[in-house]
């Protein structure tokens, strides 16, 4: 029973149920609440769903940092939220995501703010998300029902997986006893996708990038999802958001991705 008790309690932990803890702080002399001074995350319009996925042809073929930061600055963000609560847990800190492509990636960028970025974790497919911060990327291409799940931490680890379908997922979902169980079917090795990571010096935070290289179907409708685990630097339970706009407390609630049309450039 005991060993039940802590995988439950591992599955509260990983983003399998919902939890929100209130906090007011004295701003003027009265008590507000803490959600309240950060803005919330906006509903996405129809339009906005429908967005097209921009196409940035000045990126050589492995671009840096160097090359980034000048040729996506005017690429729309997303903000990351947590729609799937009535406000901003405590804790919580702000992020944006950014999804473009070259002539051969689809690219997912992720500026998070955090004073104390860091994640212990080490190991291609290790579950990095359970020991610190994660950058999470979900990805369905068109003309099919698999979708790919990428992690990556502030040291430039990651994980990534290839998901034949939700269908499969969520079936396999209630029968496994560990998330390790689930997973390994779809663990990829080598990884699909090129993945960076830096620690930002103007500012408290750090970015993450991962480079999807484009399947032969690429034109069309693709799901987008990007999210986070943002572990707190004196312990206890991590912040999940995303920009998807969740109705629960699940980053694979595929239905609630983002929509991105990829047109011919």
């Amino acid at each position: 029973m005991a060993g039940m008790r802590r995988d439950t309690d591992r599955k509260t932990r990983e983003g399998w149920h919902a939890r929100l803890t209130p906090v007011r702080v004295a701003v003027g002399g009265a008590l507000v609440s803490a959600a309240s001074l950060i803005p919330a995350f906006p509903a996405p319009t129809e339009k906005e769903e429908q967005m097209d996925i921009p196409f940035v042809g000045a990126l050589g073929p492995q671009p840096g940092w160097s090359e980034l930061d000048p040729a996506t600055s005017r690429i729309k963000a997303v903000p990351l939220g947590q729609s799937w609560l009535p406000g901003l847990e405590a804790g919580f800190q702000p992020g944006e995501v950014r999804v473009f492509r070259t002539g051969t990636h689809l690219v997912v960028l992720g500026a998070m703010t955090d004073a104390a970025p860091a994640n212990p974790s080490r190991g291609l497919n290790a579950m990095h998300f359970r020991k610190g911060d994660a950058f999470e990327v979900f990805l369905k291409p068109p003309g099919g029902e698999a979708y790919w799940e990428i992690h990556v931490t502030p040291e430039g680890e990651t994980y990534q997986v290839r998901i034949p379908s939700a269908a499969e997922f969520q079936a396999r979902r209630k029968e496994a006893g560990s998330i390790e169980d689930l997973v390994k079917p779809y663990l990829l090795d080598p990884p699909a996708a090129r993945c960076l990571a830096r620690r930002v010096e103007n500012r408290p935070g750090w970015d993450a990038a991962v480079f999807f290289p484009l399947p032969a179907e690429s034109y069309g409708e693709w799901r987008v999802s990007g999210c986070r685990y943002d572990h707190p630097a004196g312990g206890g339970d991590p912040v999940l958001s995303s920009i998807s706009p969740l109705t629960r407390r699940d980053f694979h609630h595929q239905a609630d991705w983002l929509t991105r049309v990829m047109s011919e450039p």
